[in-house]
Parts: structure tokens; sequence; C-alpha cells
């Protein structure tokens, strides 16, 4: 599972809820991408094998149950940040495994 805990890392966790069909029962369901970086950097662009550098993971959940969080190791994670707590983040990256992409611009407000 992706947990996040206190450290000296600085972590976004992106998550994607699915929109609920009140005709099935138990569709609910998310998935989450997330990674961190050092809380010194102020910008980083990291991709392919080197995805594991910042511990980029996803995961899916839903009432079926829980399933493991798996390494990205495909595509592009890109971030800047644009003020004291603002870090916009562009990511193109894909779950090999299930072969899901996430693929967004947000932007982040961090503690």
């Amino acid at each position: 599972r992706i947990s996040i805990e206190n450290g000296d890392k600085l972590v976004f966790n992106y998550t994607h809820t699915y929109r609920d069909c009140k005709n099935i029962a138990d569709d609910e369901g998310s998935e989450i991408l997330g990674f961190e970086i050092p809380k010194t950097d102020n910008s980083f662009d990291v991709s392919g094998a080197a995805l594991s550098t910042i511990n980029c993971h996803s995961q899916a959940t839903c009432f079926c149950g829980n399933v493991n969080a798996m390494a990205i190791t495909d595509g592009r994670i890109k971030g800047t940040k644009t003020d004291a707590n603002r870090w916009t983040i562009d990511a193109n990256v894909t779950n090999t495994v299930t072969n899901r992409q996430y693929i967004f611009p947000v932007a982040f407000t961090t503690p």
C-alpha cells in the first residue's frame, strides 16, 4: 500500500476517483499516484527507470479489495515550485503492469 509518513521528503499524492453509478452496487473506486522528492528541491524532471529515485508508485482501490502498489518505471514527471508552497506538476506515466496511464498537469499546494 502507499503510505505517507513524516520524514525529510516532500510527498505528492494524486488521487483520481471514479464517478459513482447509482445503478451499480459497489462500483466505487479510485487510483492513486504517489511520489516524493527532497524538500529542498525547487524543480525536478524524472523519466523512465529514474522514476524509482522518486519512489513513484500507483495503486488502485475498489470494493474488490486493496490492490498492491506498483512501481512506475515508464514515462516522465516534471515539477516546478511556483511560490513558497505551490507546485505545478506535469505527469505522463504508465503503470506497465496494468497498462494504465496517468496524464495530467495539476497544481499542488504543500504544507
